[in-house]
């Protein structure tokens, strides 16, 4: 690598539209109720030196890739993995990757790793490293159940020790110490409900309690306290287990799970992401919700306002804000507003997108399926509408 990488360095994000100043995260402010528990504190990290509202464009990746890793490092984006959608059913998955160096603003590849090519991995970014485990192949017959971790200071990579559960493409989450895996990302005849916890400290995994619920197409946040699993349980056919999208929460200090009350959510697919204050949950219909830990409760959400479709959502938090993906189609929760913006734009139609939060603000990686165009952008969120 060509570049050095440092935890306390200050990037600058050169915008292709002009020249650089600096700005902080953090614009929106939730009010806090009793027994909330405050936002995650977040390093100041001065991104997108005099990025303006709105969009600004980047250098393209040399492949936007779906269901690979992806994780912002605090000074550039990591890619491993995934498969180049190309509308058929065939998926092959690759076994490489991309380093985007935030200060040159331009893309290397990763040494090559020692993991089979795969997609739907379990993936976080320690501060150090990029962690990978899990996974499947692209027809979603062969799973995986070993794991590397990624060292972009010298573009190396080293194997992870054995995990006490059999191979899957598990939900996860980074809790600042561990990399927890759980459950199935995807429909599959035998849903887990067993999981591990791996710390890079001591390169060793333990076992986790078994959850009270099963899920397939859902997603998992990390609060500062718990992981949260939600979403829905689906056969192969579209088939729900549940009435509505269902959820739980796992906390590692006492190894165990609780189950969240019942949403008023469509039990199809749906997507998730943690706020600071609350998990923002989008359904397969764009009916939305929110979640209070401390409350242990819901609150019903406007309706997102997009055109249904048969699309199964993604999101990623921004600040407080929700950055969310409708297939295309692109939407923000505003939490001043407390409800959704549609911030799509006529020029990304036809595009298929990848989500990255990088505060503060979100990494978009588009491609057009019909012309292999491939576009990143940068969205930083308005106060103003």
């Amino acid at each position: 690598m060509s570049f050095a990488w440092s935890t306390r360095a200050v990037i600058a994000f050169a915008a292709l539209a002009g020249s650089l100043a600096l700005i902080l995260v953090g614009e929106a402010v939730l009010p806090r109720g009793p027994g909330s528990s405050p936002p995650l504190p977040s390093p100041v990290r001065p991104v997108f030196a005099g990025l303006h509202s709105g969009w600004t464009d980047l250098p393209a990746p040399p492949e936007v890739r779906s269901r690979a890793a992806l994780v912002w490092t605090g000074e550039g984006l990591l890619e491993w993995g995934g498969y180049v959608f190309t509308g058929s059913g065939h998926k092959p998955p690759r076994a490489d990757g991309f380093v985007f160096d935030a200060r040159a603003r331009s893309w290397e590849q990763m040494a090559a790793s020692p993991l089979a090519p795969r997609a739907y991995v379990a993936s976080a970014w320690t501060g150090e490293e990029l962690l990978i485990w899990g996974g499947s192949d692209g027809r979603q017959e062969r799973f995986f159940d070993d794991g590397a971790a990624y060292d972009p200071k010298t573009d190396s990579w080293r194997s992870l020790p054995e995990a006490p559960i059999e191979s899957r493409a598990p939900l996860s989450v980074w809790t600042g110490q561990e990399l927890i895996v759980w459950g199935t990302a995807i429909r599959v005849a035998d849903r887990p409900r067993d999981g591990a916890a791996y710390d890079p400290r001591t390169d060793s995994w333990r076992r986790i309690a078994q959850s009270p619920i099963e899920l397939t197409d859902a997603t998992a946040v990390w609060t500062g306290r718990e992981m949260i699993v939600f979403g829905a349980a689906l056969h192969g056919g579209n088939f729900p287990e549940s009435k509505t999208a269902i959820g739980a929460a796992y906390d590692p200090e006492t190894d165990a799970w609780r189950e969240l009350p019942e949403s008023e959510l469509s039990p199809q697919a749906s997507t998730a992401a943690w706020n600071g204050r609350e998990m923002i949950a989008w359904d397969y219909l764009n009916g939305t919700a929110a979640y209070a830990p401390h409350a242990d409760s819901w609150r019903t959400l406007p309706k997102v306002p997009l055109d249904d479709a048969e699309c199964s959502p993604s999101s990623v938090p921004v600040g407080a804000y929700v950055f969310g993906n409708y297939c295309g189609p692109l939407a923000l929760y505003d939490p001043a507003a407390d409800r959704w913006h549609d911030i799509s734009r006529r020029e990304f139609f036809g595009f298929g997108f990848q989500l990255v939060a990088a505060e503060p603000a979100v990494l978009v990686l588009g491609r057009r399926v019909e012309t292999g165009e491939k576009r990143m952008l940068a969205y930083r969120p308005s106060t103003r509408w």
